[in-house]
């Protein structure tokens, strides 16, 4: 069982631990590759391996995988994703994970809210979201808040096949009261196009902590380095990675099914558009990867730098109760989401 973490600082602290001064990591401790230059360094100093060295020098399968069990709220603005049960007429199932960005915003994956067999957006009225929520199950949580859902929106240019532009937000039915436990993540300044390249970052999720395991029922985090997409791109080969595409490669941290939708954030003490200091940034949403790192290549994001302007008008359109409606989504869906 995961052990929890004593606070953020000690977080930091171990990964700054293990990515730089550790000695050779173990196959279960890979990181993802950077995308930053062309020769580059892995935590040990070593230049990166082809993809093929990093697959053959992986002795077991790696397990948010090989990750930690934070504290209670550690994150006030981690959200989990209900989603109701057709089939027992009652009960609603962590379906994904999503942040809260405003009183009345969720941020998440669009796939999160496509059925994948009718291809169509989820029914407002078959989701809920829990917020200041640590553990979770298909029969109770320990949610402090539930709050109804009024309209989903994903982006119009949502692609399912190659989970392009895999973005959505989420209107709530009435704003949250932020507290100690329930607050909002910052955003990135508006018109940043920072890539964030070599940056410690702390993706968590209630994702499988291995790839035959079912999802976790408390949240769990890890710590993993923000690599460049021509690196990314590098390992992946004819898969693309696009622009608006984020990717994290740590030994052995890997999101796994059930991560979906949850944040990726960066530690810091800018100041967000309200002139309130902000101690986390999100810069990436799950989008995609492959559960168990049997292949040693990177997870992938949805950038949020690159759909700000697109996160602002939609944060300002009233609320409706119809959902919306992508111009296309591809029926072919290759299986690569989480």
């Amino acid at each position: 069982m995961a052990q929890y973490l004593p606070s953020r600082a000690a977080i930091f602290f171990l990964a700054a631990v293990l990515l730089f001064y550790s000695g050779p990591a173990s196959a279960g401790n890979r990181v993802r590759k950077t995308e930053r230059f062309a020769p580059t360094s892995d935590e040990t100093r070593n230049e990166w391996q082809s993809a093929e060295q990093l697959e053959e020098s992986d002795s077991h399968q790696t397990r948010m995988i090989n990750s930690d069990a934070t504290l209670e709220n550690e994150y006030p603005y981690m959200v989990a994703l209900l989603k109701f049960n057709n089939e027992t007429q009652g009960n609603y199932d962590f379906a994904c994970g999503g942040s809260l960005i405003s009183p009345t915003h969720i941020l998440t994956a669009a796939h999160c809210v496509v059925d994948e067999e009718t291809n169509k957006i989820y029914q407002i009225n078959s989701m809920k979201v829990a917020l200041g929520v640590h553990f979770v199950n298909d029969t109770s949580s320990d949610a402090q808040l539930t709050k109804t859902i009024v309209r989903i929106k994903i982006h119009e240019d949502y692609d399912k096949a190659e989970l392009a532009n895999d973005i959505a937000i989420l209107t709530l039915k009435s704003p949250v009261k932020f507290t100690e436990i329930i607050s909002p993540i910052c955003l990135p300044p508006p018109e940043s196009n920072d890539q964030y390249e070599g940056e410690l970052a702390i993706v968590k999720g209630w994702g499988a902590t291995g790839e035959d395991e079912g999802v976790s029922e408390v949240l769990h985090h890890a710590v993993k380095k923000i690599i460049s997409n021509w690196q990314c791109q590098k390992l992946y080969g004819a898969t693309t990675i696009f622009d608006h595409n984020v990717c994290t490669y740590r030994r052995g941290k890997h999101f796994c099914n059930g991560d979906s939708g949850s944040p990726l954030v960066i530690e810091t003490d800018n100041l967000d558009n309200t002139n309130q200091k902000c101690h986390w940034i999100q810069v990436g949403i799950v989008s995609w990867g492959f559960c168990g790192a049997k292949k040693s290549i990177p997870d992938v994001y949805t950038r949020v730098t690159s759909f700000l302007p697109w996160i602002e008008k939609e944060m300002k359109r009233p609320s409706s109760n119809k959902p919306s409606k992508p111009n296309s989504i591809r029926m072919n869906a290759i299986r690569r989401r989480v």
